[in-house]
Parts: C-alpha cells; sequence; structure tokens
C-alpha cells in the first residue's frame, strides 16, 4: 500500500477470496494480534477460520487459549516481532494503548506493516500512531462493535 497519507483513505480489493470467505495460499497474512483479552481472541478465531496465520502477544499468558484456537503465543514482544507479520491489530485497553505501542520493536517490523487500532475512540489512537510509528508503516483506525448484545 505504499507511505501512509494523513487524510486519505486507501481501499484495496481483496485479490484471492474464495465463496466461502476463505483465502487462497498466495493471499494469507501473518497477522499479529498485540492485546489477547476478549476482543483479541474474538478477532483472531474469525481470522484463523479464514485460514490466516495468527500471532498473539498479551502481558497475561495466553499461551493455553491461543494453542487451542491455532494461534501462535508470544511472551515477549521482541520474539512476535522477528515473525514478521504483515499485520498488527492493537487490541489493548484504551489506558495501556500509549505505553504497549512505545514498547514495541518497531526496527523488527517491515516497513509496511499495517497496525490497526480496534478503540473505540478515534482521535486517540490516530494521534498516538503518527506520533509514534514509523513513517513507512500504514495505519489504519477502525471503530467495531463489541460487547453484550441486549434486545431494544
Amino acid at each position: 500500500m505504499g507511505r501512509r497519507e494523513e487524510g486519505k483513505g486507501v481501499y484495496e480489493r481483496p485479490m484471492g477470496m474464495g465463496a466461502s470467505g476463505s483465502v487462497d495460499a498466495s493471499s494469507k497474512l501473518k497477522i499479529a494480534i498485540v492485546g489477547f483479552g476478549n476482543f483479541g481472541q474474538f478477532l483472531a478465531k474469525t481470522i484463523v477460520r479464514q485460514g490466516h496465520t495468527v500471532l498473539a502477544y498479551s502481558r497475561t499468558d495466553y499461551s493455553d487459549v491461543a494453542r487451542k484456537m491455532g494461534v501462535s503465543y508470544f511472551s515477549d514482544a521482541d520474539d512476535l516481532c522477528e515473525e514478521h507479520p504483515e499485520v498488527v491489530l492493537l487490541c489493548t485497553s484504551i489506558l495501556s494503548t500509549e505505553k504497549v505501542l512505545k514498547s514495541l520493536p518497531f526496527q523488527r517490523l517491515k516497513r509496511s506493516t499495517l497496525f490497526v487500532d480496534v478503540l473505540s475512540v478515534k482521535e486517540f489512537p490516530r494521534k498516538l500512531f503518527f506520533q509514534h510509528l514509523p513513517p513507512d508503516f500504514d495505519i489504519l483506525c477502525t471503530h467495531p462493535m463489541f460487547g453484550r448484545v441486549q434486545n431494544l
């Protein structure tokens, strides 16, 4: 996707997507999830089901949960980044986002790495990404809906 540009969105149509929603071997991604709590695990289930490789890192040891899901769990951020994921999903709490982001060894990642946040706010992570990520990294700020389902 190239260098990011503030204020410009990029959409690339997914290549290699099969009718079942899974991807062919040439389109598989290596996706790291940083923050493997409830939402990180929720995302991992879907991503694994679609045939991508999922790596996880969290301050809590979720190695047993990850293994059962087919996810490679790392207790050290350096080791996770040495795997060179194409995408890093930042699934941390709002309170720990900046600390976690600053602690990641960016020099161990490829310059074209895509960082995705899934926080419930947008300006805060966007500003953090622009402040702390190397300029060659791509950024995608999302606003997922997650939580209890209630009857209206």
